[in-house]
C-alpha cells in the first residue's frame, strides 16, 4: 500500500500537470498573497461538452460565493484575535462545474507541481487578456475551501489526500466522502446526504406520502441517494413507484420516456434528486409534455440551492416543489459589501465576464448601445433574494481553517503573537488534528464543530415553490434537524398547484387507500404498500402479520365460559357481559303484565268461587277438583312472569317445571272429572249401583298421582342435569352473548319431549272423553266447555312447539313458552270457571240450564240418575 501510495504521488501529479501544460486558461485565477494561503475551487462557469472547455459564466450566487472566501478573509485579518500579526491569502480556481476540471485546477495545490513553475505556473493579481501581468512567488496551500459539487469534490480529496491537504467543502454531500479511509483529509460545513434523505423520508411520513418515484442523476451524488433512501424507506413502510436514474449528457427522447413513466406509475410525489443539470432537463419535459400540475416534486440540495435559475424558463412546471437546502442565512454586513462591488473597486477576475452577460453593460468603448459597467452595482441582479447562496456555509469553511490555525499557533507558539519557528500550518496532519477539535460559532448558521468523519450537525431549510404576485418565490415552510426530525412553519402556508379540486387540502400519494374498519389488507412481498382489502366477519378484530405480509383476520369466538367480540376499531376483542331482559325489551313487560294480570284474575276468580261454594252450580263442579284446577292455573301464570326476568339457577328451575306441572295439574284433574261423569252415566244406563271412585276424595287422589309422574319425571331430570345459567353468542354476527338456562334451552331435549307427551296424552284422554259424553242429558252442558278447552290447549301445543325446537335464539325460546303457558291459563280460566261466575252473578234461575248439571226432567215417569257433583245425592223422577 505505502509502495502504491509512494508512485502515485510521484506519477499522478506529473501526469495531470501533462494534461494541462500550456492551456492558460486553467491556471486563471484571483490571489491575493498572505503568510498562510488557502485554495479555493468555485464553480464559475458551466461546462461545454461541445468544446470541453469552460462555457458561459453561471449565475450571481455564483460570484457571491467566491467573495464570500475573500470576504471572511479580509475580516480574519482585521481581527487581532484570531491569527494575530498573521495574515491569511487565497488562490482561487474556477472548476467549470465539472469534476475533471476540478482535478485539473486542484494540481495547482500540490506542494511538487508548486515548485517545479517551469516559468508557465503564475499567480494573478491582476489578469489581463495576454496573460499574467505581475508574477509572484508561489507560497505552499495549506488548506482548501471547495468544491461545491460532490463529484468535483470526490476527485479533488483524492489528490489532496494524497498529500495531506486538508479539504472543507461548503456543499458537497455525498455520503461517500463520509469514508476517512478514503478521504482522510475531508471535511464539510454541510451535512452528508444520509441525513438529507432521512430528512426527505420524515417529510414523506408527516404527510403521509408512502407510494413515490424517484429520480436521480447518475453520480455518486444520486446513486447513493438512491441507496440510501431503499435502505430507509423499506423499514417505514413507504415504496417505489418507479427509480430512473438519469445521465447529465441525456437527451430530450430520454427525458419524455421518463415523465412518461413517471405519468404511468401513478404516483404525484417524485423525488428528484440530481444536479442542476438534469433537474433543468426534466421540467422542460414537464413543459413540453403538458404535465404542468401532476406532480408533486421534492428537490434535493443538487438544485435546489440555486433557487430559480434551476428551472429557468419552466417555473409552472416547478410550482409547488418542496426543495431541502442546507440550512444558511443571510449576512446583512456582507450582503452590503458585495451589492456594493463594482469592476472598478474588485479585483476579481471574472466580475467583469459576468457583469457583462447578466448587467447588460459594456467594457468596450464607445458606450452606446450599454452603459459602462462601471456604473453598475449586482443588487439588480439578485433575483433570488429568497434563497441565500450559501455564502454563509463559505464562510464557515473559511472559519474552520482561521481558527483551527489559531489554536495550532497558540498550542505551538506560547510566547508571543506572531509567527514562531515550531508552527507549521501546512504540516496536514496536524493541521486535520485541530480542524475536528475546532468549535465556534458561525456569524449566522449557530455553532459549528466537525464529528470523527468531518461532517457537521445537521439541520436544512425547508422551502416551497409559490408564485406570488406574479413572482416565482421560495416560501420558508419548516426545518430539519436531527433531534427535532421536521418543524413545520406554522407562519406560512403550504401551496401544491397540483390537479385537484381543493389546493389547500394535502395531495395524496398512496398505491392503496387504507382499508375500511373491519377489513384486511391483503399484501404481496414485492409491493407492501400496494394491496387489496378483504372484508373480515363481524366477529374477527384485524391483526398485523407483518408490515410486507399486511393483516389478517382473527376471530373473537372462543370455547370457553367468556365471550368476546371485537371493538368498534376492530383492533381488539372485548369481553362481551351477558344480557336477557331488560326495559327495553317490550316483549319482557308485557309477558310480565299479562302473568300479573293473570295471577289477580285467578286470585279473583277463586274468591268468587269460595264465597259460592254451597251453589248448586259450584257444588256441581267437583269443587276439590276444581282447586287443583285453581293451583295448576296460578302456577302457570307464575312460571310464565319467570321467563321474563333475568336468569339465574332459581329461575331456570322455576322455568323448567312451570309448563309440564301447570299443564299435569289443569288436565290431570279436568281428566279426572270427565271420566268420572262418563263412568256415572255409563254405569247408570245399566245398573242402580254407584260406580267405584268416584267420590270427592278418590277423585283427589287420583288427579294428584296422575299429576305426580310429571312432577317425578321432573325429579329425575333435575338430578341429572341440575338448573344452571350459561352464557352463549346465539349469532355470532351480532355479537350479542345471552344468558339462558342451560339444561332447558339446550341439553334436555328428551327431558322436554318427556314432558310434552305425557300431557298431550292427558289433554287427548281428556279430548276423548268429553267427546264420548257429548250425548249426556241436556241438562249436563259442561263437557261442551272442556271440549273448547282441550282443544285450544292442543291447538296451543301444536303451534308453540315446532318454533321452539327449531329456533336458535333464548329470546324466542322464553316468549314462546311463556306465552303459551299465559295463553293456555287464560283459555282454562274462561272455560272451566269465568263462565261460571258469569252465571252466577248475571243469569237468572229460568236461564241456569246451560251452566248447571243439576236439572229435574220427566222423562215417561222413568226414574234416572243424575250426578248432582255432590257425594252420596241422587235424585229420582
Amino acid at each position: 500500500m505505502e509502495i502504491l501510495k509512494t508512485t502515485l504521488r510521484i506519477l499522478l501529479p506529473l501526469f495531470l500537470y501533462c494534461l494541462h501544460f500550456g492551456k492558460s486558461e486553467y491556471s486563471k485565477n484571483y490571489t491575493k498573497i498572505g503568510d498562510i494561503m488557502l485554495g479555493g475551487l468555485f464553480p464559475l462557469h458551466l461546462y461545454n461538452e461541445t468544446t470541453g472547455n469552460c462555457g458561459n459564466i453561471r449565475e450571481l450566487a455564483s460570484i457571491k460565493r467566491l467573495e464570500a472566501m475573500v470576504y471572511t478573509i479580509k475580516k480574519i485579518n482585521e481581527n487581532s484575535n484570531i491569527l494575530p500579526n498573521i495574515s491569511l491569502g487565497f488562490e482561487i480556481y474556477d472548476t467549470c462545474s465539472y469534476s475533471s476540471e476540478t482535478l485539473k485546477r486542484s494540481l495547482n495545490f500540490i506542494p511538487k507541481q508548486r515548485m517545479n513553475e517551469c516559468d508557465c505556473q503564475c499567480s494573478c493579481l491582476n489578469d489581463t487578456e495576454g496573460g499574467c501581468s505581475e508574477k509572484v512567488e508561489a507560497t505552499a496551500i495549506t488548506g482548501v475551501v471547495g468544491a461545491q459539487r460532490s463529484s468535483s469534490s470526490l476527485q479533488a480529496a483524492v489528490l489532496f489526500g494524497l498529500y495531506g491537504i486538508p479539504q472543507i467543502s461548503y456543499l458537497s454531500t455525498s455520503d461517500e466522502l463520509s469514508d476517512k479511509l478514503k478521504y482522510k483529509y475531508f471535511l464539510r460545513t454541510v451535512p452528508p446526504d444520509t441525513y438529507q434523505i432521512q430528512s426527505i423520508v420524515d417529510i414523506l411520513i408527516f404527510y403521509h406520502w408512502t407510494y413515490v418515484s424517484f429520480v436521480n442523476s447518475d453520480d455518486s451524488y444520486g446513486e447513493h441517494a438512491l441507496e440510501e433512501f431503499k435502505s430507509r424507506a423499506r423499514y417505514l413502510g413507504i415504496c417505489l413507484a418507479t427509480a430512473t436514474t438519469i445521465s447529465i449528457h441525456a437527451n430530450k427522447d430520454f427525458y419524455d420516456k421518463v415523465l412518461a413513466d413517471l405519468d404511468s406509475a401513478k404516483a404525484p410525489v417524485v423525488i428528484l434528486y440530481a444536479q442542476m443539470e438534469v433537474a433543468n432537463g426534466v421540467f422542460e419535459s414537464v413543459s413540453r409534455l403538458g404535465k404542468i400540475g401532476r406532480f408533486i416534486w421534492i428537490g434535493s440540495d443538487g438544485w435546489g440551492n440555486y433557487g430559480t435559475t434551476a428551472f429557468k424558463g419552466h417555473e409552472e412546471a416547478a410550482l409547488g416543489s418542496i426543495t431541502i437546502r442546507p440550512y444558511s442565512n443571510f449576512i446583512p454586513d456582507f450582503d452590503e459589501y458585495f451589492y456594493s462591488m463594482t469592476p472598478a473597486n474588485s479585483k476579481n477576475p471574472w466580475l467583469l465576464e459576468f457583469w457583462e452577460t447578466y448587467g447588460n453593460c459594456s467594457s468596450d468603448e464607445p458606450y452606446i448601445i450599454n452603459p459602462p459597467c462601471d456604473e453598475i452595482n449586482l443588487e439588480p441582479l439578485a433575483n433570488d433574494t429568497d434563497i441565500p447562496a450559501h455564502d454563509s456555509l463559505v464562510m464557515d469553511a473559511v472559519l474552520s481553517f482561521a481558527y483551527a490555525l489559531d489554536n495550532m499557533k497558540r498550542q505551538q507558539c506560547q510566547f508571543g503573537s506572531g509567527w514562531c519557528p515550531d508552527f507549521i500550518p501546512n504540516d496536514g496532519k496536524t493541521l486535520m488534528e485541530f480542524l475536528l477539535q475546532t468549535e465556534f460559532n458561525s456569524p449566522s448558521n449557530g455553532p459549528v464543530e466537525f464529528d470523527e468523519n468531518g461532517n457537521t450537525r445537521p439541520k436544512y431549510k425547508i422551502n416551497n415553490l409559490q408564485k406570488i404576485n406574479d413572482i416565482y418565490k421560495f416560501v420558508d415552510i419548516g426545518s430539519w434537524r436531527e433531534e427535532s426530525k421536521f418543524m413545520r412553519n406554522t407562519d406560512t402556508e403550504v401551496k401544491w398547484y397540483i390537479n385537484t379540486t381543493d389546493d389547500s387540502l394535502t395531495p395524496k400519494s398512496v398505491c392503496s387507500e387504507p382499508c375500511d374498519v373491519g377489513y384486511a389488507t391483503i399484501k404481496s412481498e414485492e409491493t407492501p404498500c400496494c394491496w387489496t382489502c378483504v372484508q373480515c366477519p363481524s366477529s374477527s378484530i384485524v391483526v398485523d402479520v407483518s408490515s410486507e405480509l399486511g393483516t389478517q383476520c382473527k376471530s373473537c369466538i372462543s370455547e370457553g365460559p367468556v365471550h368476546y367480540f371485537p371493538d368498534v376499531n376492530r383492533n381488539q376483542c372485548d369481553v362481551v357481559d351477558g344480557a336477557f331482559v331488560t326495559k327495553d325489551h317490550p316483549w319482557a313487560v308485557v309477558l310480565i303484565t299479562l302473568s300479573a294480570v293473570g295471577i289477580l284474575s285467578t286470585c279473583a276468580t277463586l274468591v268468587a268461587y269460595l264465597k259460592n261454594r254451597n251453589t248448586p252450580l259450584i257444588k256441581a263442579s267437583s269443587r276439590e277438583l276444581s282447586y287443583i284446577i285453581f293451583c295448576g292455573i296460578a302456577w302457570g301464570f307464575v312460571c310464565a312472569m319467570f321467563h321474563g326476568i333475568r336468569p339465574s339457577p332459581v329461575v331456570c328451575l322455576l322455568r323448567r317445571i312451570g309448563l309440564p306441572i301447570s299443564t299435569s295439574l289443569i288436565y290431570a284433574s279436568v281428566t279426572t272429572k270427565t271420566v268420572r261423569v262418563y263412568r256415572i252415566f255409563k254405569a247408570s244406563s245399566k245398573t242402580a249401583r254407584r260406580p267405584k271412585y268416584i267420590s270427592s276424595k278418590s277423585q283427589v287422589l287420583i288427579a294428584l298421582s296422575v299429576a305426580s309422574i310429571q312432577v317425578l319425571w321432573m325429579l329425575i331430570w333435575l338430578i341429572i342435569v341440575p338448573p344452571t345459567v350459561d352464557y352463549i353468542m346465539p349469532d355470532v354476527s351480532k355479537g350479542r352473548v345471552v344468558m339462558i338456562c342451560s339444561a332447558w334451552d339446550e341439553t334436555a331435549d328428551i327431558e322436554v319431549i318427556g314432558s310434552l307427551v305425557f300431557n298431550i296424552v292427558l289433554v287427548l284422554i281428556c279430548c276423548v272423553y268429553a267427546f264420548r259424553t257429548r250425548k249426556l242429558p241436556d241438562n249436563y252442558q259442561e263437557t261442551r266447555f272442556i271440549n273448547l278447552c282441550s282443544f285450544s290447549t292442543l291447538v296451543i301445543i301444536l303451534t308453540f312447539t315446532p318454533p321452539y325446537f327449531t329456533t336458535e335464539e333464548p329470546y324466542y325460546k322464553a316468549i314462546y313458552n311463556g306465552y303459551g303457558l299465559i295463553i293456555n291459563d287464560t283459555i282454562t280460566l274462561i272455560c272451566l270457571f269465568l263462565v261460571k261466575i258469569y252465571a252466577l252473578y248475571f243469569v237468572n234461575d229460568e236461564e241456569m240450564n246451560i251452566f248447571t248439571q243439576t236439572r229435574i226432567r220427566v222423562n215417561s215417569g222413568v226414574t234416572r240418575v243424575v250426578p248432582t257433583g255432590v257425594p252420596g245425592e241422587r235424585v229420582e223422577t
